[in-house]
């Protein structure tokens, strides 16, 4: 009474099962592109499927497919399950705001420490925190939360590896289906698995020896700190954007005592400035971002307010969220005249 579809890149491989009406048991390889454009193309309550002479027959309300791109089932690459006795759980929604706050942060290009996911055990306090840190070598992302489980061999396991960039954006995908239900989550040597009712995700995890992140925050010393409204700060961004090109997204923030000025100055286009009240500690400077690395937090993080604590224009700003010590995030200054 179940139709089970498994999808594979030869890296991610996907499981999942629905209910269905079985009149014949069966298999059958079949393109995933073209069989998903279908299923996606049909609007009837019930699709019915029929395997004949290696051809997939898709049946929707008065639309009839039958697909030739269709291989042996024995072709398919076998799948192995993760074996290994490290299984710990973590919320759907934990797992959603882990992805949401660091996944934006991993560099794109292939550097192998750099090119995934740090993930490490924080025990410390009643239960123990799962923290994922992830850099692009401009800026730096951290996230923790709790989670149950067996873990004592976990950070030893994971220590040269990275959980590479596709996999988590295709998993925080797949935590938009699901509320408050939990994730299964198990290590082996050199692969993990995501499991959540009926759906498993596996993948490879990629060499990397991740930078000692811990020395960044070691060495920041705050001398200034900003409490900005980050809907407002989100709106400035929005009208900012109109003159940033790929080769000009440097904002200069200008801190004054009562206020925050904005300014973006571009020599083709033109030049905006906007000012908003914040609450800021310290004495007057200026200081220029990215604004992508910027509007990326914001993004990524639901809270009404940020604190921003900074040094000089020279040394990088650290960003925090108030009444929340399970993540931070660190932005790299720009040179501005």
């Amino acid at each position: 009474d179940q139709l089970s579809v498994t999808a594979t890149d030869g890296q991610l491989t996907l499981i999942d099962q629905i209910e269905a009406t079985i009149y014949t048991e069966g298999s059958i390889c079949v393109k995933a592109y073209r069989f998903f454009q279908i299923i996606r193309s049909l609007n009837s309550e019930t699709t019915n499927l029929k395997f004949h002479k290696q051809r997939l027959n898709v049946k929707g309300g008065q639309a009839k497919f039958n697909i030739a791109e269709c291989k042996n089932p024995d072709e398919f690459p076998p799948y192995k399950p993760v074996s290994t006795s490290i299984n710990i759980s973590l919320p759907n929604l934990s797992l959603k705001r882990l992805l949401n706050e660091t996944v934006f942060s991993i560099i794109d290009q292939e550097r192998t420490n750099l090119n995934g996911a740090h993930i490490e055990i924080v025990d410390e306090g009643e239960l123990p925190s799962l923290r994922m840190v992830t850099t692009d070598g401009n800026r730096l992302s951290l996230s923790e939360s709790k989670f149950d489980g067996d873990y004592a061999s976990l950070d030893q396991l994971i220590q040269k590896m990275l959980l590479p960039k596709k996999a988590l954006q295709e998993l925080l995908k797949l935590c938009a289906n699901y509320g408050e239900q939990e994730w299964s989550i198990s290590f082996g040597q050199q692969e993990t698995e995501f499991a959540i009712e009926d759906l498993k995700l596996s993948f490879s995890l990629v060499d990397g020896q991740f930078p000692n992140y811990k020395t960044v925050f070691e060495r920041l010393t705050a001398e200034r700190r900003a409490k900005v409204n980050r809907k407002k700060l989100s709106n400035i961004f929005r009208r900012v954007g109109i003159f940033q090109t790929k080769t000009n997204s440097s904002v200069k923030f200008s801190f004054e005592s009562d206020g925050l000025e904005l300014t973006m100055n571009n020599v083709e286009l033109g030049d905006f400035r906007e000012s908003i009240d914040v609450d800021f500690e310290g004495s007057p400077f200026s200081i220029s971002f990215n604004i992508n690395y910027f509007q990326d937090i914001l993004t990524a993080v639901e809270s009404e307010y940020l604190l921003l604590e900074l040094k000089d224009p020279m040394n990088p700003c650290v960003v925090k969220i108030p009444n929340r010590d399970d993540c931070k995030f660190v932005i790299m200054p720009m040179r501005h005249n």
